[in-house]
């Protein structure tokens, strides 16, 4: 493997002032926050763990205000009619019969 090619430096200085880098030494920059309303960018761990126990809770009690209707509590349990069962059956025995041959 061939080293680096040397760059000129007039080169490396015109890209240098095409794009400037922004000043971030500066503590005045807002925090941004993702759509779900957590902290983006670098977070601790602590922050992590109190963001997602506010979120569960938050969560949990949206949930509790839902209807039973949307929820699904205190719903019957519905089976397949046999006639379906019967159906796939005969299907799945088929294809046994087509593997074997």
């Amino acid at each position: 493997m061939s080293p680096p090619r040397k760059r000129s430096r007039a080169a490396t200085a015109d890209v240098a002032t095409e794009h400037p880098r922004p000043d971030h030494s500066g503590g005045s920059h807002k925090p941004r926050f993702m759509p779900d309303g957590g902290k983006a960018g670098q977070v601790t761990g602590s922050e992590l763990a109190a963001e997602l126990k506010a979120k569960a809770q938050r969560e949990a009690k949206q949930f509790a205000e839902l209807g039973v209707q949307l929820t699904g509590r205190g719903a019957d349990t519905v089976s397949m009619p046999s006639c379906s069962r019967s159906f796939f059956g005969n299907v799945l025995s088929n294809i046994a019969t087509i593997l074997s041959l």
